[in-house]
């Protein structure tokens, strides 16, 4: 588990189109590591804007799921940054960086690249290595048809979850290749 009772966790990342790619991701981050993060932090463009109630929906849902684990509002969750659109790689990065370095100052801070369009993902894989952030995650979903189902839905060898932590390689989320989450 990364966490300890005097840090909190905090989960950076842009909004995209599929509200269960980015949950998803934070779902099975939780299953590996026991990262359940005490704040969610979106950047998020006026397009994706309209998909934060299909996204308040979802955590609602695996909130329940994991009931017991973790008891929070949702509306000291979640923070939304708005971002004009378009914005350069430089300017995307610089905003990541920026959140990741504050949110360290208050604990452990993941970073999921896995959410919005490819400049996004890179400005949020740059922005966490120039912020040193405490690990970065990315969910790689094999089949699209998959897309738009909960983490424990989906066949494990369907999904991988790439990790990548200061000082360590790359690592899978194992799983035994024959079961369904």
């Amino acid at each position: 588990m990364i966490s300890n009772s005097k840090s909190l966790n905090f989960w950076v990342s842009f909004m995209g189109s599929s509200p269960l790619a980015s949950l998803n991701c934070i779902w099975l981050a939780y299953e590996r590591d026991g990262f359940l993060p005490d704040k969610v932090i979106y950047f998020v463009t006026t397009l994706a804007k309209r998909k934060v109630e299909q996204y308040l929906a979802v955590f609602k849902e695996f909130f329940a799921r994991v009931k017991g684990k973790r008891n929070i509002a949702l509306e000291q969750l979640i923070e939304i940054i708005e971002i004009s659109e378009p914005s350069s790689l430089d300017t995307l990065t610089e905003l990541i960086a920026h959140k990741v370095e504050e949110y360290k100052k208050r604990g452990v801070v993941a970073v999921d690249i896995t959410p919005g369009r490819k400049i996004m993902s890179i400005a949020a894989l740059e922005g966490a290595f120039r912020a040193n952030a405490d690990k970065i995650y990315y969910l790689y979903l094999l089949d699209e048809s998959y897309r738009n189902m909960f983490a424990q839905e989906i066949p494990c060898v369907i999904q991988t979850l790439y990790v990548i932590e200061r000082n360590e390689k790359t690592k899978l989320l194992e799983c035994d290749k024959n079961a369904i989450h």
